[in-house]
């Protein structure tokens, strides 16, 4: 068991997700999931001793909040935006055969698509024109400059 600090919990599953270790990303999610310490992924800092008066204090609630989202966003589905590119590089759980995502990037959405058959990307399509995925198991695109579809194979 991790335990109910939700920032190792986190950051332990996003090192499972990286290394395809998915009996621990299963089990992790599961707890965060189904066990009381883990729902809503929180790590209380002060604990009342009347339940009802449970606080959270400063900025820790919320960098939990960020973990998840990074868990999410950045390790599994793998969109990862940066100042001038967009890499998309999912990792998905191997029963997750297809999934489909939206994003905004300033003023544009960028909707996704992967069908998952494992960790490289090796097709893709932009606003349904192929791409080229350059061998390097991730697609990578210039910000757009407009709403875009983007739709990933992975093997």
């Amino acid at each position: 068991k991790i335990g109910s600090w939700h920032m190792s919990f986190y950051m332990i599953t996003q090192a499972a997700v990286e290394a395809g270790n998915w009996d621990t990303v299963r089990r992790n999610i599961d707890w965060v999931m189904n066990s009381p310490d883990g729902r809503g992924y929180m790590w209380w800092e002060y604990r009342d001793a009347d339940p009802n008066h449970q606080i959270d204090h400063g900025v820790i609630p919320w960098l939990a909040y960020g973990e998840a989202i990074t868990l999410l966003v950045r390790n599994m589905v793998g969109f990862q935006p940066f100042a001038d590119r967009i890499r998309i590089r999912p990792r998905l759980l191997p029963e997750t055969t297809e999934l489909s995502a939206s994003f905004r990037i300033g003023k544009h959405r960028v909707g996704l698509i992967v069908h998952n058959g494992g960790d490289d990307v090796v097709r893709a399509r932009v606003d349904g024109e192929s791409v080229d995925v350059g061998g390097t198991g991730s697609l990578e695109l210039k910000i757009p400059e407009g709403d875009i579809e983007v739709e990933v194979w992975t093997e």
